[in-house]
């Protein structure tokens, strides 16, 4: 008798698991059936909004606008050019807008003027990253300035070479 106890107490624990799974798997279907109906939904309203709303200003995105420099690099102490200082505020903003570093380098390469020896240089080299470029630009500003300040003083001299110089005073007879 407590074979039969056992056997039909089995039974009715195996027939409860039954009705639990077949519960669970019609709850699985009817969650399953909501997610499709919800992803149908999403993906009408997504491609509504899209056509209607600005585009989203993620910078990963590929329409993203292309970073350029305000102004143009010229040789140094040249007037209407970008000084060293401004230059460095524009990668600096464009980096914390979320440009990428090869965008900026660039965008710097455009920016320096068409003849120059710089821009040859620039163009030439193809493992520019930014601590090179600044250290580029900044020998580039600094030689200029050097430059200004040896023609100063070479026009100078020459001035003072070309006056005349009365050490003394001979009477000519």
């Amino acid at each position: 008798m407590e074979t039969d106890q056992s056997t039909s107490a089995e039974d009715a624990a195996e027939t409860n698991m039954r009705e639990t799974v077949n519960m669970y798997e019609l709850k699985l279907k009817d969650l399953e059936a909501e997610f499709e109906r919800c992803l149908g939904e999403l993906n009408v309203t997504t491609s509504a909004t899209e056509k209607e709303s600005h585009p989203p200003t993620d910078h990963a995105l590929p329409y993203k606008k292309e970073f350029k420099i305000q102004g143009q690099i010229g040789d140094p102490g040249q007037r209407d050019k970008l000084a060293f200082m401004s230059l460095v505020h524009q990668i600096d903003s464009g980096l914390k807008r979320g440009y990428r570093e090869k965008e900026i380098v660039e965008a710097v390469v455009r920016a320096v003027t068409p003849g120059l020896q710089l821009r040859d240089y620039l163009e030439g080299r193809d493992d520019l990253d930014l601590p090179i470029i600044r250290c580029l630009l900044r020998a580039h500003f600094r030689s200029g300035e050097q430059l200004n300040c040896i023609r100063s003083y070479v026009i100078y001299h020459r001035v003072e070479l070309r006056r005349p110089r009365i050490l003394f005073s001979v009477p000519w007879r």
